[in-house]
């Protein structure tokens, strides 16, 4: 078998492999279950009361990875979702959107956890309460 032979049969390999169905006894979340578990995650990890709730998109796509440990491709795909969920409606300022240094709209995730019901009325007043201090 030649070398363009064997290149072939690896590609074909690749793509019988990429294309097969995913296996049934492997539990996939739903897109938004990932979401709220990020955002919840960051809420009570990183956001503790001495840090602003806010997060430029370029900090939020590091985040993603270094907490979900994936690549850019599944980390646009969860942002994907996030945009679908509303989260532009989260651009902290009001009248202006705000941007990070590096050029990313900045978004306040204790909104977006609100507006998206992943944290009580309770967390929402105590979140409140630690937000007001910024």
């Amino acid at each position: 078998m030649n070398l363009e032979e064997r290149i072939n049969r690896i590609n074909i390999e690749f793509l019988e492999r990429d294309c097969k169905p995913p296996s049934k006894n492997k539990v996939q979340q739903p897109p938004e279950e990932i979401v709220r578990e990020i955002i919840r995650y960051f809420i009570y990890n990183d956001f503790d009361g001495t840090r602003s709730p806010v997060i430029s998109r370029h900090a939020l796509k590091r985040e993603i990875i270094r907490l979900k440990k994936c690549d850019v491709l599944h980390v646009n795909r969860i942002l994907d979702e996030m945009d679908l969920l509303e989260f532009e409606y989260c651009i902290e300022g009001s009248t202006s959107p705000s941007y990070s240094s590096d050029g990313t709209s900045i978004y306040n995730i204790v909104k977006f956890a609100e507006l998206r019901g992943y944290v009580t009325n309770q967390e929402s007043n105590d979140l409140k309460i630690k937000s007001s201090r910024f």
